[in-house]
């Protein structure tokens, strides 16, 4: 099939979560490394968090700016693994 621009993928990223369950620590390891808090989404209760004010990733660690308790719905999505 003919086409304008670029060749068409042959291969593409998945998107991956990790859902977290709070001890009531700040701090938690994440399963796939990160460069920054820019390549992760992350929800509360539902509610997206907003990078470097609710929370800081670099490498396998996700640091919360406030506890993360056990009845909280906690999970991060990774854009692109």
């Amino acid at each position: 099939m003919a086409y304008i621009g670029n060749a068409a993928q042959t291969a593409f990223t998945s998107f991956d979560k990790q859902t977290i369950t709070g001890n009531g620590t700040a701090v938690y390891t994440l399963s796939h490394a990160v460069a920054n808090d820019q390549e992760i989404e992350v929800f509360v209760n539902f509610v997206r968090q907003r990078p470097g004010d609710a929370y800081t990733a670099s490498g396998n660690q996700i640091t919360f700016s406030e506890n993360i308790a056990s009845t909280d719905d906690c999970y991060v999505v990774f854009q692109g693994k």
